[in-house]
């Protein structure tokens, strides 16, 4: 159907939007770099208009959620640049996590942890303060470079997950995402949880 592929077509055009965005803040200084934002942000916010027009409606809950990404593109950009400086390895980390209804999708952070940390993670499950359960959590994870406690403290590794938000893979308020090894060791009642769409906060991330 016609609305299906020009929501489709904008999903593809402001991803390659933020690609460019990223990448300029790697080669441009921070100044330039924001009126680059701005500057995206406009062309995006009058796509969202014109394709919440096509598609028969104007939704502001969309809309806010498209709008709530270009204003944090500055701050995406320079953390962006500051983990590649401090940290080599990708800028972002992505891990297949279990959505809705058991689907599957790419969960994205800002990597706060070495690089190929995932490797790591045998040597350490034995230091699990999670007990009772398949979630492994430990408070002084020494995989994590000095800036990513920084970006952990505050909570500013999350912030990509605003595109998981704007794909519909995520809310902005849930359960966490689990990974697939988890799942696989959940009781039937724990199943539960994937009966609502994962968020980007919730109780783990205030206690």
């Amino acid at each position: 159907p016609r609305e299906k592929y020009m929501r489709d077509a904008f999903k593809v055009a402001t991803l390659l939007l933020f690609f460019i965005l990223f990448v300029s803040g790697l080669i441009v200084s921070f100044s330039r770099s924001a009126m680059l934002a701005l500057v995206c942000g406009l062309i995006i916010v009058i796509g969202c208009a014109v394709r919440e027009r096509l598609s028969g409606g104007w939704r502001v809950r969309d809309i806010a959620r498209r709008v709530g990404i270009i204003l944090l593109s500055p701050l995406l950009i320079m953390v962006s640049s500051l983990i590649k400086l401090v940290s080599p390895g990708p800028v972002f980390y992505r891990q297949k996590r279990i959505g809705l209804n058991g689907r599957r999708f790419v969960f994205l952070k800002f990597r706060s942890m070495r690089d190929k940390a995932d490797s790591q993670l045998a040597g350490l499950m034995n230091k699990n303060e999670m007990t009772g359960g398949p979630t492994f959590k430990i408070k002084n994870d020494p995989r994590i470079y000095p800036f990513g406690r920084f970006l952990r403290k505050f909570s500013i590794d999350e912030l990509p997950q605003l595109f998981n938000v704007f794909l519909g893979q995520m809310s902005l308020v849930g359960p966490r995402p689990p990974v697939f090894r988890e799942v696989k060791q959940y009781e039937p009642w724990q199943r539960r949880r994937l009966s609502m769409r994962p968020g980007i906060t919730c109780l783990w991330q205030v206690s």
